[in-house]
């Protein structure tokens, strides 16, 4: 089976005006041939279709298929003392105490007395090789910006 590449927004959009029926009826026909993989609506799309009804849907469609192209970025969320955190092997630790704070070297002490970055290499044990994870090293948590979790 081959691998289907959707085209972006812009390519669903390029040469074409959603002011004009004939516009928005040609952004549909792409849509659901480039993006649904229906290719036997077009001759329905651009010969029958009302014009205000394909410029209501189409002006309906296109922002959240722009919205849906565009990526989703995410940021490290800072690791906080007192809060508890799984490692690569499962365990929960709690980080109760900062050294270094604000250097690039700055770590977090688990209840242990095991230390991990904090600002680089983010939940790394400390001197412990990059190659090979140590199971004690902690998951960094991600966080999609304007999303509250």
């Amino acid at each position: 089976m081959s691998q289907l590449t959707t085209p972006s927004y812009d390519a669903l959009i390029d040469g074409i005006s959603l002011k004009d029926p004939d516009g928005c009826r040609e952004f549909l026909a792409r849509v659901f041939k480039q993006r649904l993989q229906r290719q036997d609506f077009t001759r329905y799309i651009t010969d029958d279709l009302a014009g205000d009804f394909a410029g209501t849907l189409a002006a309906y469609l296109a922002p959240m298929i722009k919205a849906a192209d565009e990526p989703m970025g995410v940021v490290l969320v800072p690791f906080q003392v007192g809060n508890t955190y799984q490692t690569l092997e499962g365990k929960l630790v709690r980080f109760v105490k900062v050294h270094n704070e604000g250097n690039s070297y700055e770590s977090m002490e688990d209840e242990s007395g095991v230390n991990r970055y904090t600002r680089r290499d983010f939940g790394r044990v400390c001197g412990t090789d990059h190659n090979n994870p140590d199971p004690r090293n902690v998951l960094p948590l991600y966080q999609v910006p304007g999303c509250k979790g």
